[in-house]
């Protein structure tokens, strides 16, 4: 009980910090977002960033479920303002299903340059699923003159696999200083083991649960759920990143 209230605290603590964000942000125009109160903050946040766009409608389809194309565009924003390092990758030698002139393709590249999603040598593994320590369930034997990089852009995004691809970044921004250690402590009565990414991502308040204690991690990712997370590791970002700046 104690460690809910904890949570819940910790949850209000983060609507204030979205709130004074949005409080002390540059001025820009209005976006009439189909959206209201501190979501809609969190968003503004997040257009004033240049991380997230809305619809032609003017409507930023905050109850829709986010494709893993949406999530790779915006995730691959959210890269560039934290200025993770990134290794040349040769993708000659990858086969992707995004096709070269894909407008999230130069996104995808991103993630995988930055080592958040990883090409495999086993064609079954799904780089959506592949933790940042390289461990990783594969069968088969592995192809070792090519590597797979299969997204399935325009299925919906798992709170399984955002919850995956937040810890790989946040792990890697934490060793290259760009964000502190994340805490991985778990919480019995949540049923949260320690060390997982689903720590990581309640602990940092993140990811929340639902009122019957279960965090749905099988269900798609609703696009104000990442709006809000995005906005949460946004604001964690910027004083270091000033404070960095010479």
């Amino acid at each position: 009980m104690h460690m809910l209230m904890a949570r819940t605290a910790a949850y209000v603590l983060l609507v204030m910090s979205v709130e004074a964000a949005w409080a002390q942000r540059s001025p820009a125009d209005a976006v009439p977002f189909d959206i209201s109160g501190f979501e809609s903050e969190a968003t503004q946040h997040l257009v004033d960033a240049g991380i997230i766009e809305g619809y032609p409608d003017g409507t930023a389809g905050a109850r829709r479920v986010l494709t893993r194309y949406e999530f790779a565009q915006a995730w691959g924003r959210l890269l560039r303002k934290m200025r993770l390092q990134s290794s040349p990758v040769d993708w000659d030698a990858i086969r992707t299903d995004v096709p070269a002139d894909h407008w999230a393709r130069e996104a995808v590249e991103l993630l995988a340059e930055t080592g958040i999603l990883r090409p495999s040598p086993y064609r079954d593994v799904s780089p959506w699923h592949w933790a940042a320590d390289g461990v990783a369930n594969a069968s088969g034997i592995p192809d070792e003159s090519t590597l797979w990089l299969t997204i399935d852009g325009n299925q919906p995004l798992l709170r399984r696999e955002f919850t995956q691809v937040f810890a790989n970044t946040w792990q890697l921004a934490a060793e290259q200083e760009s964000l502190p250690a994340a805490r991985t402590e778990g919480a019995r009565d949540l049923g949260l083991p320690a060390g997982t990414p689903l720590a990581m991502a309640v602990n940092e308040t993140i990811l929340i649960g639902y009122p019957n204690g279960s965090f749905g991690l099988e269900r798609p990712m609703v696009r104000i759920e990442a709006f809000f997370a995005m906005a949460r590791v946004l604001i964690a970002l910027e004083p270091r990143r000033h404070h960095k700046r010479p």
